[in-house]
């Protein structure tokens, strides 16, 4: 019996501990404004674990899963970070950044017009960026001001009235990039607001680009011959 016990328990222990993700995911702000302290706090009431930036560095994006780049410029060290897995979501000036990652470019073309509508093209509705949205919105003071984006190698998830893309991006390396190419965080937690989900379903999109985490085929042999040896060992201990 404490045999059995002494197998048996660490197997089923093992089961579950890889079942269960290992920590809640990790979403770094870098740059903003004065929405800051409500997209940490939406984030945070959404299940997300959240730190602000001050700098970008290898230490400072370690553990880290998704930087959103607010209103300010990547560097090096968030290139690597994509590269090797990240996920970065830009807003307003940041799409400058983000379009150089695809060998494009953006520009600032200041004031659009008040509320203008993103509708999603099929490619942002593939990835889910519609869910709980609809297949267009206008967000008063967040679609306000855009910057002109030329794809490079991008592909557009969403557009603008006149046909240019508002949502951006693809897979970088190993990672993903969303160029969200106007100032989405200026309604964040305003009643009405769709900032709040847009975010949410960029940080959770459906990238068939990037590997969905699975128990390995060499960890499930060792479940499964662990398993057979606890019930070899039991079957000899009753003999």
């Amino acid at each position: 019996m404490i045999l059995k016990k002494w197998i048996v328990g660490p197997v089923f222990a093992m089961s579950i501990g890889m079942a269960l993700p290992a920590s809640a995911t990790v979403v770094a702000l870098y740059g903003g404004t004065d929405t800051n302290a409500s997209i940490f706090a939406f984030l945070k009431s959404q299940g997300y674990s959240t730190v602000g930036l001050s700098r970008l560095s290898e230490a400072t994006l370690s553990g880290v899963d998704s930087v959103l780049l607010l209103r300010v410029q990547g560097n090096q060290a968030l290139t690597n970070f994509v590269q090797n897995g990240g996920k970065v979501i830009t807003e307003w000036s940041g799409a400058e950044y983000g379009m150089t990652l695809f060998g494009g470019k953006a520009s600032d073309q200041g004031f659009s017009r008040t509320n203008p509508v993103v509708s999603f093209d099929q490619a942002g509705i593939d990835l889910g960026l519609s869910n709980g949205i609809g297949g267009s919105y206008a967000d008063s003071r967040a679609t306000e001001h855009f910057y002109n984006l030329t794809l490079g190698n991008a592909t557009s998830y969403a557009t603008r009235p006149d046909g240019r893309s508002a949502i951006a991006g693809g897979a970088v390396g190993s990672g993903f990039v969303f160029v969200n190419a106007y100032n989405w965080a200026d309604s964040f937690g305003k009643p009405g607001s769709n900032s709040g989900q847009l975010l949410l379903n960029e940080l959770s999109s459906n990238e068939t680009s990037r590997p969905v985490a699975k128990v390995s085929e060499p960890s499930s042999l060792v479940l499964l011959g662990l398993g057979m040896f606890g019930m070899i060992r039991r079957k000899r201990v009753r003999n």
